[in-house]
């Protein structure tokens, strides 16, 4: 079921405009609980298991560097990552629903809070953690590095309102592993969309 939601999309200005300044200490906390219940969803009861491919970390590491490769415009530090990446993996991780895109420029925003997220076209089933890896990827700070998630919060915010909405604990070497794949994977982004 679909609903109208009265709120905008704020990318950079999240961590700027006065008018948020009220809730912006808690959204790192909202991202987190919204995250889990996303994370929650059961991918059966909803037909999402038929309808979105899994990816394991391995193949969405390795899919990324070829495409890469493919552009042939030899940047040392992402062939360097990759490696880092490749000989760094999570163990084994529990699959979900992934957003894949969720940051600052996809949620919703009023001055209540985060009150939709947008943009699903690239979601997927795999490792949760990409979420909120990429939520803290240093890209989405918009200059507020003090402030690792998408520049208005903290990493403990952020893993104390996954943990208390999901029941399930986070390892930060985990949640670092994403936020590394997180700037490989802008970075190559970036350099096809040049």
């Amino acid at each position: 079921i679909m609903t109208w939601l009265d709120g905008e999309s704020l990318g950079s200005r999240i961590v700027r405009d006065p008018a948020l300044a009220a809730i912006r200490p808690q959204l790192a906390d909202q991202c987190g609980r919204i995250l889990a219940r996303i994370h929650s969803i059961d991918l059966k009861a909803s037909g999402l298991d038929q309808i979105l491919a899994t990816t394991t970390t391995a193949e969405f590491v390795e899919d990324t560097w070829a495409r890469y490769r493919v552009l042939e415009t030899p940047q040392p530090m992402i062939d360097f990552t990759a490696r880092w990446l490749l000989k760094n993996l999570p163990d084994a991780p529990r699959t979900t629903l992934v957003h894949n895109d969720f940051r600052n420029g996809n949620l919703m925003i009023d001055i209540t809070g985060i009150i939709g997220v947008s943009d699903w076209e690239i979601a997927h089933i795999g490792d949760p953690m990409r979420d909120l890896g990429w939520l803290c990827t240093n890209s989405w700070r918009f200059g507020q590095s003090r402030l690792p998630v998408g520049g208005f919060g903290d990493y403990d915010s952020l893993i104390a309102g996954y943990e208390s909405g999901s029941g399930k604990r986070i390892e930060r070497k985990h949640l670092g592993f994403w936020e590394v794949f997180g700037s490989f994977w802008w970075a190559i982004g970036c350099l096809s969309m040049a």
